[in-house]
């Protein structure tokens, strides 16, 4: 785990990635792996920095909080190093002294050429129980209680079904919260993309927030929301190397990871500037030969594989999974930021819905990367008045909406494009 302000002194070997800081570099064992090397120039357990485990006053020496009780608190590399306490992997290397480093590079599998790149959207899977649902992206979604469904799922056993319609719904599902003030309180989908996640172990990051959306919403006051998400950059090639994901999880271990409160700094801030839902590329769920995009291998139902979106792009790169397909701010806004009021959870307990076109985005061979943030614009013109939707139990009957468990969630009638390609 390298600063790359300090490249030559602030440097450290560590356990996984989860411990390394996410303004700095995650530098891999391959990276060393040349003709001319030694033991020396690899992290072996003797060098590992690890964390460990507390229990009142005592400290046990541990590699992740999996390795801790359930009475216990886990206290990462780095903030264990701020006390002081040096934990290690192991205490010595026990390599013979005359051992000879023999390493092979293994040969890259060749590139197909790049023809034409068809884009495709992610479709939302559903949150269900014997008397209602609510429409979500990924089984993390769900409270207590709910089963979720694949979008595959819905496909192909819930055809003649209401449920069905939350194919098409991906647009409106609940996105989550950043809660430190370090982050401004954005909306995104992933505590990964909450920079205050990586710096503190109180409450970073809070699901299903009622006024946090994948596409912009009216927040009736002259505003307007929306989900904003990471950068992942190679930092050799920062110019023309960056990708907007839906995670950490999808930027690859040798780049950098940028959260969206970077640019929250910038005097002449416009929309361009944040990883909106069309510029979010995700990975897919795959079953047989069939891809379906995705945000995470939490979307993919029973049968289902999935593959992120750098592997996507390698294996298809004529496919491009995105978060949405458009992003639908209107044009008549100017970017004023201000930080939000506290967020209010929303349990996933009902369903808006939508008049929209209802269709699957399936592929052969799809991957979906995905970025979400969220940033108030000042709107010039009359807000829009914000529809309340309906709660439709599974057999079709609607009924009057629960202030509690909707939200306010908008019916928004939107057509989604979706494709199907063999």
């Amino acid at each position: 785990c390298v600063n790359p302000n300090l490249p030559d002194t602030n440097r450290h070997c560590l356990w996984s990635r989860d411990e390394c800081p996410s303004n700095d570099v995650w530098v891999t064992p391959n990276t060393w792996i040349t003709d001319s090397m030694t033991v020396d120039d690899f992290c072996t357990c003797d060098r590992v920095q690890i964390g460990a485990c507390v229990k009142d006053d005592n400290f046990m020496c541990a590699v992740s909080p999996d390795a801790c009780g359930s009475d216990e608190q886990y206290i990462g590399a780095k903030a264990l190093t701020e006390r002081e306490i040096d934990c290690r992997l192991c205490n010595e290397f026990g390599l013979p002294k005359d051992a000879a480093l023999n390493l092979k590079l293994p040969e890259r599998p060749a590139q197909p050429a790049i023809q034409q790149i068809s884009r495709y959207s992610t479709a939302s899977g559903a949150c269900v129980n014997d008397k209602e649902y609510v429409c979500a992206l990924e089984s993390t979604q769900c409270a207590d209680g709910f089963t979720f469904l694949s979008a595959r799922q819905l496909e192909v056993q819930f055809q003649n079904t209401p449920v069905i319609q939350c194919l098409a719904e991906a647009d409106n599902v609940p996105m989550g919260q950043c809660t430190q003030d370090r982050d401004n309180q954005i909306c995104t989908g992933h505590f990964s993309n909450c920079e205050g996640c990586f710096e503190t172990e109180e409450v970073c990051f809070q699901a299903n927030v009622e006024k946090c959306a994948m596409q912009p919403k009216d927040q009736g006051d002259g505003s307007i929301n929306f989900a904003t998400f990471g950068l992942c950059v190679n930092p050799n090639l920062p110019d023309t190397n960056r990708h907007c994901v839906w995670s950490r999880n999808e930027c690859p271990s040798s780049d950098v990871w940028i959260t969206p409160n970077t640019w929250l700094d910038s005097e002449e801030l416009t929309v361009n500037d944040f990883c909106t839902c069309d510029r979010v590329q995700i990975g897919a769920c795959r079953y047989n030969d069939q891809f379906i995009c995705a945000v995470s291998p939490d979307a993919c139902g029973a049968g289902g594989s999935y593959i992120g979106a750098k592997d996507l792009t390698e294996q298809r790169p004529d496919v491009d999974c995105r978060l949405c397909n458009n992003f639908d701010i209107p044009k008549d806004v100017a970017l004023t930021l201000k930080r939000p009021d506290a967020p209010k959870n929303v349990a996933p307990k009902s369903a808006g819905v939508s008049g929209g076109t209802i269709a699957l985005i399936c592929i052969s061979v799809i991957s979906t990367l995905v970025a979400l943030g969220a940033v108030i614009y000042k709107v010039e013109k009359k807000a829009k008045t914000e529809v309340d939707p309906l709660v439709v139990d599974l057999d079709g009957n609607s009924r009057m909406p629960d202030p509690v468990n909707t939200g306010g969630l908008a019916n928004l009638k939107r057509k989604v494009h979706n494709a199907v390609m063999s």
